[in-house]
């Protein structure tokens, strides 16, 4: 099992499959040899931790010891199985993963970065565009604030700024946030040092995302707030709001006591807003009130699409309501006219919903994308992003 790490560790992009290095051994063992591109979660914090594991198909190098070993049958029953098993209390194992992969075991305090990792992937949607979005907000800052790269009287930035490093936040929305992995993932992006960034002259701008989540479960806000402090994301930069979007009432409550989340107060005040698995048909124009002009709004939920409209393979029917499921425009699986084989669905298939209106020419927004995919138990998606002109 050494040998498969050992050769992982020379070349992470051999393998085909999303792979991670997780290490659930105690801290004290952590901090005294680890290996450098490591996930650890302590075997004392995972039960609480899971929502930060990859994908269930996703490969794990397994780092345990023989005071942690019974955790692989507890993520066995949990559905991880692509796993190769590594006992680091072997005899000789760091000695020789130092000799045969040089730099990459450490020692002692974790650095920015490390705590910063991140053992999951984020919606993949949102991977294929974040850069993309990032390059596009940087850039019309630059163009508006700036003068050969010197920033223009009375544009004030937060931090503490060099002469050649300049940070420059942007502000993102999670709506129905869940546990936070999109958010934290985005918020902690220059953390890892992975934000876009642009040289101007001698001065270098980098992508600073502050975030807000909002959720109406408590529980998902904590998890939320939980991940982002193990993150090392500054409170400032992630806010939660408990938060309703009450299609009966067809009003945005705030649930919470103290943090309220005003939606006069941040008109216009997001440079991106990301829906997943959620539709809110009665809110969009809250929704486009909150965008600012150039920002973006990612979306990712489910979609009619002919007699496949949420079916699992099972044959059972999820979800339901309307407020997760957008509505597909014209005739089921009929677009420009032509009727649509829904068997046939592959990935990136152009579809008209009615988000393409809602966030359409028709009131000031751009469409990027507007495709249909497929979730592995075969439920039809809608992948939707358009930005504000």
């Amino acid at each position: 099992m050494t040998e498969q790490l050992i050769l992982y560790l020379r070349n992470p992009s051999s393998t085909k499959t999303p792979s991670i290095i997780l290490d659930i051994r105690h801290e004290t063992s952590t901090f005294s040899q680890r290996l450098n591109t490591s996930i650890c979660i302590p075997i004392s914090e995972l039960r609480n931790r899971m929502s930060e594991l990859p994908d269930k198909h996703a490969l794990i190098y397994l780092i345990y010891d023989e005071s942690t070993s019974e955790v692989i049958e507890f993520l066995h029953s949990r559905g991880w199985i692509n796993m190769v098993q590594i006992n680091a209390s072997e005899a000789n194992f760091w000695e020789k993963v130092t000799m045969e992969v040089p730099g990459t075991v450490v020692s002692g305090e974790k650095s920015v970065a490390e705590c910063a990792r991140i053992g999951y992937l984020p919606l993949q949607f949102l991977l294929d565009w974040i850069n993309r979005i990032e390059l596009e907000l940087l850039s019309d800052f630059i163009a508006k604030y700036t003068d050969d790269g010197n920033l223009i009287k009375g544009e004030s930035l937060d931090g503490e700024l060099s002469e050649t490093e300049i940070p420059v936040e942007f502000r993102v929305c999670d709506v129905g946030c869940g546990s936070g992995r999109d958010l934290n993932w985005i918020c902690s992006r220059d953390l890892r040092g992975e934000s876009t960034t642009q040289n101007v002259n001698s001065r270098r701008f980098t992508c600073k995302w502050m975030g807000y989540g909002l959720d109406s479960w408590k529980g998902s806000l904590a998890r939320t707030t939980n991940l982002s402090q193990r993150l090392g994301i500054p409170p400032k930069r992630l806010k939660v709001y408990q938060t309703e979007f009450c299609e009966k009432s067809k009003r945005v409550k705030s649930l919470g006591s103290v943090d309220v989340f005003s939606v006069e107060k941040m008109s216009g005040q997001f440079d991106l807003i990301v829906l997943v698995r959620i539709h809110l048909p009665s809110f969009f124009n809250v929704l486009r009130d909150l965008i600012k002009v150039g920002g973006f709004v990612l979306w990712y939920t489910f979609v009619e699409f002919g007699k496949e409209t949420g079916r699992m393979w099972d044959g059972t029917i999820r979800p339901t309501g309307a407020e997760h499921i957008v509505q597909n425009l014209g005739a089921a699986a009929e677009i420009d006219g032509d009727t649509i084989d829904t068997d046939l669905i592959g990935e990136g298939f152009p579809i008209k919903t009615v988000l393409g209106e809602e966030f359409g020419e028709s009131y000031g927004f751009n469409v990027l994308e507007e495709f249909v995919e497929r979730l592995v138990d075969g439920r039809p998606v809608v992948r939707f992003i358009a930005r504000k002109m």
